[in-house]
């Protein structure tokens, strides 16, 4: 039976370009340079294609599995695995979209305190991000799906601004092209799985999205969404690359950051100051759609309130997000994270679409039996 969610609940169609494109351009721009040249050098840049074909292949498989199922992540569990099990695993999702929100939350808190209020608390910075992301989170997924596609035009103004770094750019830095191994390649596309953890929100609202009557034309603005996620991660990395040499690049811990100080404007000396403020508006959308997703979990498995279940949530990313409050503690965190998000993105979603091709193939195989 196909989950039927409320006509005045739906977005329309165009709408999942900026759902999926908020969650995937997160916290991540402003610090995946190091870790992935550290692996690959400069031909990291291929590890960013490498990742987004991979993350394309990924996405269509969970087209596929939503358009079978007629429904969303706790359908598609309870469908392959049962009540019991398939409950269990769409209860530990909940958990793990409740992990990335304090991974997004806290990495934020900090670039704020480093580069702009050293002097506000954790709690004051988690707090009022926190009521912020409550009262789009309240006004359900349309009201985030409003807050994703202002994020994307906000961002717009500092993807341009990586246009000043140019000026001094060094294009011999893209040379030698091609001199790691693939290994290496692969190594540096598995540091970006931070990036792109996000995605499996696709499995939550996707059954919220109108289907017109021609046809169904919701998929292909998933691919497009995925697809200008990498032209960014790749246009930005590249701005990276010319502009400092390795040993550089090696010293700074958020070099998207260290890119926006090189603008120059009449009226404003410290340009990355705007870059943060508006930061805010691009890391939204992360925290308030994994928890939207994590209270939508726990909301079809119990039957309980989603609002009470998002102010339970919230309260516990805090509190739970303040002992992570430093730099060393929050870089543990994230690695592990980082290799959650892996896990997930690259073996079980997979396994996940070949099951269900299995599973299938059984169900035929039972009917002709009869």
């Amino acid at each position: 039976m196909a989950l039927e969610i409320q006509e005045n609940r739906q977005v329309s169609p165009y709408v999942l370009f900026f759902i999926i494109y908020g969650i995937q351009t997160g916290i991540g721009v402003i610090n995946y340079q190091r870790p992935i040249t550290n692996s690959a050098g400069y031909d990291a840049w291929l590890s960013i294609l490498i990742m987004g074909f991979i993350i394309f292949v990924v996405m269509w498989m969970l087209t596929k599995l939503l358009e079978e199922h007629q429904g969303d992540l706790i359908t598609i569990h309870h469908h392959l695995f049962g009540k019991w099990i398939g409950g269990f695993l769409s209860f530990l999702f909940s958990l793990y979209f409740l992990t990335m929100s304090i991974t997004v939350l806290n990495t934020y808190v900090l670039l704020v305190q480093v580069w702009m209020f050293p002097q506000m608390s954790y709690w004051e910075i988690a707090t009022l991000l926190s009521i912020v992301a409550y009262a789009y989170i309240s006004g359900g997924l349309r009201s985030i799906a409003g807050i994703a596609f202002l994020s994307s035009i906000y961002s717009i103004p500092l993807i341009l601004a990586l246009i000043a770094p140019l000026n001094y750019a060094h294009f011999d830095n893209l040379l030698p092209l091609v001199n790691h191994s693939v290994p290496a390649l692969i190594n540096a596309g598995k540091q970006m799985s931070l990036n792109y953890e996000g995605i499996s929100i696709l499995l939550l609202v996707y059954p919220f999205i109108k289907k017109t009557e021609s046809r169904d034309n919701r998929k292909q603005w998933v691919f497009y969404a995925t697809s200008m996620t990498t032209v960014v991660y790749l246009v930005v990395y590249l701005v990276t690359i010319v502009y400092f040499n390795p040993q550089e690049l090696d010293q700074y811990l958020w070099p998207t950051m260290s890119l926006w100080k090189i603008v120059d404007l009449p009226f404003m000396e410290r340009f990355e100051y705007i870059g943060i403020t508006i930061w805010i508006f691009v890391i939204l959308p992360n925290i308030c759609l994994t928890l939207w997703g994590a209270s939508r979990i726990i909301k079809r498995l119990f039957s309980l309130n989603q609002r009470i279940i998002v102010g339970c949530l919230i309260i516990f990313i805090v509190l739970f997000g303040y002992l992570l409050s430093n730099q060393v503690e929050l870089d543990i965190w994230n690695k592990y994270q980082s290799l959650l998000g892996l896990g997930v993105m690259l073996m079980y979603l997979p396994f996940l679409y070949f099951y269900n091709l299995v599973h299938r193939k059984m169900r035929k195989s039972h009917a002709k039996q009869r």
